[in-house]
């Protein structure tokens, strides 16, 4: 649940929106961030309907927006409907497929969706971009999916992995 929250921080101060990237004030895809930063702090709150309404309606403005799709993903796994989870999640990646907080995010939605392969693969992708600022997560977050998947020398190596990556980053 840790886990879940710090993602959704993320997720709320990624969705900011930058006006270099605005076609013009009042667009529509200014209106889909303010829709998904709303939505976020609904889901916060514990009010799923209005989060669902305000990330419904960002889906709608703007599609192409990786952050509303990540914001739709983390909804509809929230609510149980994991086939709209999914899609929304592959749509962020497919926005920003190399952006290692969507990776990230991805794997652990997959994780929890017992594709393990698929999470794994995501985790390592997150952690070995250099721009990712902490890589120890995804490392971290490999080995709990592997841990959970009864593979414990695998996840030990990845928490192993983690511990180095964190001590040489504070070091």
């Amino acid at each position: 649940r840790t886990l879940v929250w710090l993602v959704l921080l993320s997720v709320a101060a990624c969705a900011t929106t930058d006006s270099s990237t605005l076609d013009r004030k009042g667009s529509p895809r200014e209106a889909a961030g303010y829709n998904a930063q709303l939505g976020i702090e609904y889901m916060k709150q514990g009010n799923l309907n209005g989060a669902r309404d305000k990330i419904d309606r960002a889906l709608k403005q703007d599609p192409q927006n990786m952050n509303v799709q990540v914001a739709a993903g983390l909804l509809y796994q929230k609510l149980g409907e994991n086939a709209k989870a999914d899609g929304h999640f592959a749509a962020a990646l497919k926005i920003k497929p190399n952006d290692p907080e969507v990776l990230n995010m991805y794997g652990v939605f997959l994780c929890g969706q017992k594709r393990v392969q698929e999470a794994e693969k995501l985790f390592l992708k997150a952690a070995g971009n250099p721009l990712y600022r902490t890589p120890e997560v995804a490392y971290n977050n490999a080995g709990i999916c592997l841990r959970d998947a009864g593979k414990t020398a695998e996840a030990q190596a990845y928490f192993e992995k983690s511990r180095t990556v964190r001590q040489v980053r504070d070091a």
